[in-house]
């Protein structure tokens, strides 16, 4: 990658810290903020989101646009990684969930 974008090897690599910046600055705040929405349709559109998200990374003729994609990566990963956690959950067996824990 770094070659085909004009850059160099620790550039390309700012590529995963702008992935996982995405994520760790908007999954609390995205899942804070969505909560009342629909879980399903919040999840196909981060899905969507996600690969067209990969697929400007993977045309991409530009560093800036690869960087900007890698991050909006990140953050649809992150909303992703919420949701998933409810999904889990519910389908795990009653026997295999943790217990609620108690009221204060």
């Amino acid at each position: 990658m770094s070659a085909d974008l004009g850059v160099g090897e620790a550039a390309m690599g700012q590529s995963v810290t702008g992935y996982a910046l995405g994520t760790a600055l908007t999954a609390v705040p995205l899942a804070a903020r969505t909560a009342g929405w629909r879980r399903k349709r919040l999840l196909l559109a981060s899905m969507a989101g996600f690969a067209a998200a990969n697929t400007v990374t993977a045309f991409s003729s530009s560093y800036a646009l690869t960087m900007g994609a890698r991050f909006l990566a990140g953050v649809a990963a992150g909303l992703a990684w919420a949701l998933l956690a409810g999904y889990a959950r519910r389908i795990a067996p009653r026997t295999s969930r943790a217990a609620p824990s108690p009221s204060r």
